[in-house]
């Protein structure tokens, strides 16, 4: 399993890769930043329960927030039990992560099935008719598939950094393929039904269900209501913590390590990310700031132009191979040096991917475009991706690299070890004995052996 490090730097080359691993941080920060906020809103509905002072604390957040002070204590409380939790290693908080789903099913199925027995049944929201017609519902219907496609470009992006940890490379693919589809198809369904059941209790549709949650409690402060709340946030805000630690420290740890190895740890990279994600004020980002909200939603362009050279890299120039040695040095010599320290077919095929978008996602932020540019947009990440790996499989195709592999040949490597381990591995073997298919040594190892023998 491959990290999304080592896969910008076969991609970008070694030296060269931190544009890659700075545009990656940027969008593990700012969804780094919303969860924060939710988490700190799970905290306060938490102390609301508790006590009610908290609600009555004078407000010194300023006009523009998208919280209140008491909000901004939960958030200062959350970020501190985060932290907390990011010096576990990663290994060691597979329990801890088989108790977040197990903890969010039961929150979220609780909260739904108590907000639907409060209003009665699931409200008229659930019951309306589509309103729209014709063309418009078509386009309707394309803007938010592509929107829900879109939303996983972190994820893409990212899924490396954590899933190799697995202990084998097929042990992601069914959760890629069913869990993870699945899994935000039910939580889109409970959401709706939640929102549902606000309008029949309250008049109105309250989308966010932590504000749904303290309005509740606050509606009806009785022992069985604040119990409740406290309980299904107390859930929330556990499933927040690892959903910010394996969504976002985790790779943006990764990332950052990757700009100054010489100075930081994958963990000290942690902490710097949290740093960053606390001190920038998210709270006023997600309050005010619409033309910046709007930036980081259309923050998909650049994603998609990185992932569609690190796709065509890997399945069609190395085919799989990684020469693992280069990758961590600075050596001219190496195969990841490229031209001067830059791969300039990756520039190329990223820019290329981005241009086509960019009016897009100007008007998205607010500048005035035609109607087929807005509905050009829809497709944003597709055109990005698909424009970036075409262009850099040419670039490759008529400026080869050092490393191509021929098409018809797969070389992922199976198995790595390092180079003063190599000659023990096949020790008392003769190289004419070797084979392919010996078992725990590949032939791509046993070719580098060859080299050192």
């Amino acid at each position: 399993m491959v990290a999304n490090l080592q896969s910008c730097r076969n991609g970008h080359c070694v030296e060269r890769s931190q544009w890659s691993e700075c545009d990656n941080d940027a969008s593990f920060v700012q969804s780094l930043m919303s969860v924060q906020v939710q988490g700190g809103q799970c905290i306060y509905v938490m102390i609301h329960a508790l006590t009610p002072k908290i609600a009555n604390l004078k407000n010194i957040m300023g006009e523009g927030s998208a919280i209140n002070s008491g909000e901004f204590i939960g958030c200062i409380i959350f970020w501190l039990v985060t932290c907390t939790f990011l010096v576990i290693p990663v290994p060691k908080m597979k329990g801890l992560i088989y108790a977040k789903l197990i903890v969010f099913v039961i929150s979220a199925v609780a909260m739904c099935a108590w907000t639907l027995t409060k209003a009665g049944g699931v409200g008229a929201i659930a019951h309306q008719k589509g309103t729209a017609t014709g063309s418009e519902r078509t386009w309707l219907l394309v803007r938010f598939f592509f929107l829900g496609a879109a939303n996983c470009a972190t994820f893409a992006s990212n899924a490396a950094d954590f899933q190799r940890y697995a202990r084998r490379p097929n042990d992601v693919i069914l959760g890629n393929l069913a869990g993870f589809p699945l899994s935000n198809f039910i939580v889109c369904i409970i959401g709706n039904l939640v929102a549902s059941s606000s309008q029949v209790i309250y008049g109105e549709v309250i989308w966010n269900p932590l504000t749904f949650l303290d309005m509740l409690q606050t509606t009806e402060y009785s022992s069985a209501n604040r119990a409740g709340c406290f309980f299904i946030a107390a859930c929330f805000a556990y499933s927040a913590i690892f959903s910010s630690i394996f969504e976002n420290s985790l790779p943006a740890g990764n990332d950052i390590a990757a700009l100054f190895p010489k100075y930081l740890t994958v963990r000290k990279g942690f902490f710097i990310c949290a740093v960053i994600s606390f001190v920038i004020n998210p709270w006023y980002l997600l309050g005010s700031a619409g033309i910046f909200i709007s930036f980081l939603a259309s923050y998909q362009i650049f994603l998609s132009a990185i992932t569609g050279v690190l796709l065509c890299h890997y399945y069609i120039i190395s085919r799989g191979y990684l020469k693992i040695d280069d990758l961590y040095t600075s050596d001219k010599n190496g195969v990841y040096h490229y031209f001067h320290g830059w791969n300039w077919r990756a520039y190329v095929a990223y820019v290329v991917g981005i241009i086509p978008n960019f009016y897009g996602f100007l008007n998205n932020m607010g500048v005035s475009a035609p109607t087929g540019v807005t509905k050009a947009y829809y497709f944003a990440y597709e055109i990005g991706l698909i424009l970036s790996f075409g262009v850099y499989w040419g670039c490759c195709y008529f400026y080869p690299p050092q490393l191509v592999m021929p098409l018809n040949e797969w070389h992922e490597p199976k198995d790595y070890v390092r180079p003063e381990e190599r000659a023990e591995v096949l020790e008392g073997m003769p190289a004419e004995t070797w084979g392919d298919n010996i078992d725990g040594v590949s032939k791509v190892v046993q070719e580098d052996v060859k080299e050192l023998m």
